[in-house]
């Protein structure tokens, strides 16, 4: 993964809550309510799961998966270069807001990735969660994009500095008609957005995933998912300022 600091003409703003939009649901899986995997809506099985793997050049890990009254545990990856996750059965067409709220409660690297990709990564957007000080310089919340400057398969821009172990974040991804992009995160702290992403248009698949590359630490990581949205229609725009991160 590649570690580079943030100088870029989208905007970081801090926000009380997260924007709720009123649209058609198109994906809802609450994860805390659920006994086993809905396999109407996802599947470990997917050529969109190949194409991240092929791109990460790692090694696949089946997800190792339980449900409990906290959401869906994910866990397999415990070593270099290994990739595992869930994708969504039927594809998404922006305008689209996708809404998650993720933990990771053990971090040897990275417990969760969420990501809206198509099947050739053409069109393409990732949240990835390092929450392991020990792993600096690939520690933080990485955002990742078509448009941005650092290969996929590696870390992206720093999205979050400070991200720690057993903390529910909110992670909302939202694609407009012409293939531009915000993500939002939130914590207890507070809230953070990047804006005009070019993402590209999709028809996407959602991926919630686990992966690690050659962190400084290694052994094993889990996460747990809450729940997951995808709804028709993007949230109002932010401005656009420069934001320089020393």
């Amino acid at each position: 993964m590649n570690a580079r600091p943030i100088v870029t003409a989208a905007a970081v703003f801090f926000f009380r809550s997260l924007p709720v939009l009123a649209a058609q649901t198109l994906l809802l899986d609450n994860f805390t309510s659920d006994t086993a995997l809905n396999t109407s809506l996802w599947t470990n099985q997917s050529p969109v799961l190949d194409a991240l793997l092929a791109n990460y050049a790692s090694k696949w890990v089946a997800p190792t998966l339980s449900f409990g009254p906290g959401g869906m545990q994910m866990s397999g990856v415990n070593a270099e270069e290994e990739f595992t996750g869930l994708a969504s059965v039927r594809t998404y067409s922006a305008p689209l807001t996708m809404t998650v709220t993720v933990e990771g409660t053990i971090a040897n690297g990275n417990p969760f990735e969420l990501l809206l990709v198509n099947n050739d990564l053409s069109s393409r957007m990732s949240l990835l969660g390092n929450l392991n000080s020990a792993n600096d310089p690939y520690y933080g919340i990485w955002v990742n994009y078509k448009g941005s400057a650092t290969p996929f398969h590696m870390g992206g821009d720093l999205f979050f500095s400070q991200p720690t172990t057993n903390t529910p974040y909110t992670m909302q991804l939202s694609v407009d008609g012409t293939g531009h992009a915000t993500a939002r995160l939130a914590d207890t702290n507070g809230n953070f957005v990047r804006t005009d992403l070019l993402v590209g248009t999709g028809p996407f698949y959602v991926v919630l995933a686990q992966r690690e590359g050659l962190p400084v630490t290694v052994g094993t990581n889990i996460a747990i998912w809450h729940s997951i949205s995808v709804v028709t229609g993007t949230n109002p725009p932010v401005h656009r300022v420069v934001i320089l991160e020393k």
